[in-house]
């Protein structure tokens, strides 16, 4: 294999199929798998459940496969200086020259790369305005517990004729609609892994349109000269839908910079078994935080809330995350009860739902560690 190309097209690909491979140096997913035929270069980086590939046009010089391991090639790539690269592999060798510098790096055996077969199926296109937004807002909310691998997917189906995304990890649930847009069938449903929706968002922010491929055991997603591909998850993920229907009249409404900035304040008084105490008022809120050994903070903000007066708890962090999440000027947070769950959403809107459930608050104590779970 031998080819040449621009020193930042080769760290474009390189970094690309580089953020799928394996950490570990001893697997043989840890390299990246090169191939040139023609004047086309393809670099694919898998650990087995998500594979990214970049292809790019190159001046091929000779066709063939290449095997190299991920980290120090993407690191020796990016050092060189701009301009042309020529790259070469022969034997056991992956020699890369820019200049007057040149490195020899041990290759893998590329016959030991076992490159996943390709997701086929029917091919559906989406716009990505919106979608990055909505990917990053469901991936935050999914979990990083591997106790429970389906809490680490996210959700998609269709509902009542729009795609919906969902995610929790129990404590708090992400669900963002996208009217107008379509993927399956009613009621049709896949989990995706939540490290692969990541990575597509990360994606999107370059590209207008997305491709998208769903297969009974996989998904693939094409951006520009970029392919993600993922397992999917087999499991049932939890019902969610009473949370939506659930009868919620206390209502407060408030400037969610103002509240996001007061939580913030907050959160810096916080351990992690204190809780953000809300105490709700027809004009106003008051903010506290009473984390013992370290000290009180109270801040009150104004706000109008309909319902009955309350205190409530909330994980500070949590409550954040969500608050910033939202784009909106404005947002409300409708409660039942203090241990009942909340839904926080933009003012006019019900796009993207945010809800939390509050921690308990005994009496002469601050709360449990992480809130109760739905």
């Amino acid at each position: 294999m031998k080819f040449r190309c621009d020193r930042d097209l080769l760290v474009k690909a390189l970094s690309t199929a580089g953020r799928a491979a394996a950490a570990a140096a001893h697997s043989h997913w840890a390299g990246i798998h090169l191939s040139v035929v023609g004047d086309t270069l393809t670099a694919i980086g898998s650990d087995g459940d998500l594979l990214l590939s970049d292809t790019e046009s190159v001046k091929g010089l000779e066709d063939g496969v290449a095997v190299v391991q991920a980290k120090i090639v993407v690191d020796v790539v990016r050092s060189l200086d701009l301009g042309m690269v020529e790259v070469e592999s022969s034997d056991e060798w992956f020699t890369v020259r820019s200049g007057r510098s040149e490195f020899r790096l041990q290759e893998v055996p590329a016959v030991s790369y076992p490159v996943p077969a390709e997701t086929v199926g029917e091919e559906i296109k989406l716009a990505t305005a919106d979608l990055a937004d909505g990917l990053k807002q469901v991936v935050r909310a999914a979990s990083k517990d591997d106790s429970r691998a389906v809490l680490m997917g996210v959700k998609m189906t269709t509902e009542n004729g729009s795609l919906r995304l969902v995610s929790t990890d129990t404590f708090r649930m992400a669900i963002r609609d996208f009217p107008g847009t379509k993927v399956f069938d009613e009621g049709e449903h896949v989990i995706v892994p939540s490290r692969a929706l990541g990575e597509l968002a990360r994606l999107l922010e370059g590209g207008s349109e997305v491709t998208v491929v769903l297969a009974a055991d996989g998904a693939a997603f094409m951006v520009d000269s970029v392919r993600l591909q993922t397992k999917l998850i087999a499991l049932e993920f939890p019902a969610y839908e009473g949370l939506l229907n659930a009868d919620q009249p206390n209502q407060l409404t408030i400037d969610r910079v103002v509240f996001m900035d007061a939580v913030k304040r907050m959160r810096l008084m916080a351990q992690a078994e204190t809780p953000l105490l809300l105490t709700l008022r027809s004009d106003a809120v008051e903010l506290r935080v009473d984390a013992p050994d370290v000290g009180v903070a109270t801040e009150e903000i104004d706000a109008k809330y309909d319902g009955e007066e309350m205190v409530i708890g909330f994980k500070p962090e949590y409550l954040y995350e969500g608050l910033e999440l939202i784009a909106e000027d404005e947002v409300q947070l409708f409660m039942q009860g203090p241990l009942k769950p909340a839904r926080l959403e933009a003012v006019g809107s019900q796009d993207f739902r945010y809800i939390l459930m509050p921690q308990k608050i005994p009496t002469g104590a601050v709360g449990r560690p992480a809130g109760d779970q739905f």
